[in-house]
């Protein structure tokens, strides 16, 4: 396990987000080390010993990075019911099916959606921020749509009240 990752793993579980230069810093890497790796830089290079580590701190620090990564990797399908929100969006904009595309955007469960949304997933973390999951790479983020994101953060959020009340 590298310096990086213990640091995530000791500190860095219960974040959203961090600047990638305060990550350096508290990471304490060493001048000429690699700030992900540990290992050394080669040439001119000056932070990251290749484009591998500088994507796995960029995808662990910053949310749009981690945003960017997930759309190309699943493609904009949901992980909890498999729904194409990329098609669904493609359609939006055809006004011959402007009402029979509003009535099935509500039967699937967007109804509540804000008025200045533009896209019908979101970024999800596989373990919650509150329960360590935050700072984590691609593996431990997902698709999920808007309604699949709003029902599970509402298990989330009774399941934390009731673990507030037993305590």
């Amino acid at each position: 396990m590298t310096r990086a990752e213990r640091w995530i793993e000791e500190r860095g579980r219960y974040r959203r987000s961090m600047a990638v230069t305060d990550f350096r810093a508290a990471v304490g890497t060493e001048k000429g080390r690699c700030t992900w790796c540990d290992g050394a830089l080669p040439g001119k290079r000056r932070v990251y010993c290749s484009a591998v580590c500088s994507d796995e701190v960029y995808v662990r620090c910053h949310p749009g990075t981690a945003r960017h990564r997930v759309r190309l990797r699943d493609k904009k399908v949901c992980a909890a019911c498999g729904l194409d929100t990329k098609t669904l969006a493609r359609w939006k904009h055809k006004d011959k099916i402007r009402d029979e595309y509003k009535a099935m955007l509500r039967k699937l469960g967007f109804h509540l959606m804000p008025w200045g949304r533009s896209s019908f997933w979101d970024m999800d973390h596989v373990v919650p921020i509150t329960e360590g999951g935050g700072m984590c790479g691609l593996e431990g983020l997902q698709t999920l749509c808007v309604p699949c994101h709003k029902a599970e953060t509402k298990e989330l959020a009774s399941r934390r009240a009731q673990e507030r009340k037993a305590a």
